[in-house]
Formats: C-alpha cells, sequence, structure tokens
C-alpha cells in the first residue's frame, strides 16, 4: 500500500545483514540471515534505508599438530593439539578406537582452544586412538581435519608384594631367603 513496503531477502550462507534509516541511524530490521521479510510502515524512511552486509565464511579445516601420526607410547593424558583456524569460535574434537567414528571415546564440540589436555580415565593403556577436528563459526562447520592415529603407552606392571624377609627383620642368617 501507499505506505508500507515489504522488504525481503535471500541471503547465502554465511551472510548477514541489518537494515538501517540513513537519516536517523536507526536500526529498522535487526540481524537478517536465511530468507525472510519485514514490513515497514514508516513512509518517512522509504528514501533513506539502507543495508549493511557482513559475510563470514565457513572456517577453514584444521590441521593436525601433535601427538604426530602414527605415534606409540604416547600418555594416556596427551596434549592434543591443532592448528588456529581464522574466524573458528569453536571446534569440535573426535577421538575413537574406531577409524570410522562410529563410536567415540571423547566427542566435544564446545571447545574454544586448539588444543585439548586429556583427561586421567578418558583412554586406554596399549589402545590404538584415531582423532579428527572440525572449526565452527556463525556461518558453518569444517570439514573435519585430516585423521590422525597414536597408541598410547603400555600400563606399568604391578609392584610386587615382599613376602620375605619380613619388613624390618633382624638377625637374619645368610644367605638371604627372598621371596615375593
Amino acid at each position: 500500500s501507499g505506505t508500507t513496503i515489504t522488504i525481503s531477502w535471500i541471503l547465502p550462507q554465511g551472510v548477514t545483514g541489518k537494515i538501517y534509516d540513513i537519516i536517523t541511524g536507526s536500526l529498522v530490521a535487526d540481524t537478517m540471515i536465511n530468507s525472510g521479510s519485514i514490513l515497514v510502515s514508516q513512509p518517512t524512511v522509504f528514501t533513506s534505508l539502507f543495508m549493511r552486509i557482513n559475510y563470514v565464511a565457513i572456517p577453514s579445516q584444521p590441521v593436525l599438530l601433535t601427538p604426530l601420526n602414527g605415534s606409540s607410547s604416547v600418555s594416556v593424558t596427551p596434549m592434543l593439539d591443532w592448528s588456529d583456524v581464522t574466524s573458528a569460535t569453536s571446534y569440535r574434537l573426535q577421538v575413537s578406537t574406531d577409524s570410522n567414528f562410529s563410536t567415540t571415546s571423547y566427542n566435544d564440540s564446545t571447545l574454544v582452544s586448539s588444543q585439548y589436555q586429556v583427561l586421567a580415565g578418558l583412554l586406554s593403556n596399549q589402545t590404538k586412538y584415531y582423532w579428527r577436528v572440525s572449526a565452527k563459526n556463525s556461518a558453518g562447520v569444517s570439514a573435519y581435519s585430516s585423521k590422525f592415529n597414536f597408541t598410547t603407552i603400555a600400563a606399568l606392571p604391578i609392584a610386587p608384594t615382599l613376602l620375605l624377609p619380613v619388613n624390618n627383620a633382624t638377625n637374619i642368617v645368610l644367605p638371604v631367603v627372598m621371596d615375593w
């Protein structure tokens, strides 16, 4: 009608926009994403609207750094480290004993740092693990990094229990018989 207009948009993935009144600087339409429309019923702004477009690209895939692919005798609490990805706001880290990641030992999509110290109890000794990382921002999620694997260190043997001679024994006859 003569006193209203409808502004419609279809924006590609990663593009957001806002509509402002050039004269007053006031915001007419808040964040515009994907597709939508707004009904403007302020005749004074019809000739003074502008749209500010922001483009955020989907982040590139991270590059795994350490532990190196194929490493062995890795601690069961390793520091997993990958490259920082420009524009990433979070990362998803997956660790699995399955090279296809159909099950995971660890799966977290809320990491904000490009490294993760594995907590005690998450990994087992003498086990082969695979790991990968993706990056995320408001535009979307990157492809996963290449897949690395590492094998954790063997468990330490259980300390023996000393049976003979008994603790703090004195006047022991030589040769000493030791038993554990």
